[in-house]
């Protein structure tokens, strides 16, 4: 098994070693996972090696600290996918946003675009983050008359 920079090559094929995948809350990241894996392989004593129950035991910990870092990035990914579809179905809609200052804007958005804390959508030319949404079609006493 070699340690790489992105990589680490073993049974189990090539694994990433992105320190952002970790085991759980609290738990250790895949790459940490595999320096203590290591290091414990470097220094344990020859005259008493690790038994190969031990060793394929932590081998299947690994992978299931590499899936957990997957299915992770994927439940992510989704999220993203889902947030950016549901601002492109507000395209054409008569929407109300929370404005700077705690004032609102109403108006139909016509666009949508990537913001650095996820989608935006553009009203009256501005772009106002997703979540800044407050209300979608018609408003309660916003442009009828009693």
């Amino acid at each position: 098994m070699s340690v790489g920079g992105s990589q680490v090559v073993g049974m189990f094929g090539a694994l990433p070693t992105a320190g952002s995948q970790a085991g759980g809350a609290g738990g250790l990241s895949q790459s940490n996972f595999l320096n203590l894996l290591v290091a414990e392989l470097q220094n344990q004593d020859p005259l008493n090696p690790l038994s190969s129950d031990s060793f394929i035991q932590q081998l299947a910990t690994l992978t299931d600290v590499s899936a957990v870092g997957q299915m992770t990035q994927a439940m992510t990914d989704l999220l993203d996918l889902s947030a950016a579809a549901s601002a492109v179905r507000l395209i054409g809609q008569n929407v109300t946003v929370a404005a700077a200052g705690g004032s609102t804007v109403q108006g139909t958005v016509s666009g949508v675009q990537a913001g650095a804390g996820g989608p935006e959508v553009v009203v009256a030319g501005t772009a106002y983050p997703l979540s800044s949404v407050v209300a979608v079609g018609s408003v309660p006493g916003a442009g009828t008359s009693p």
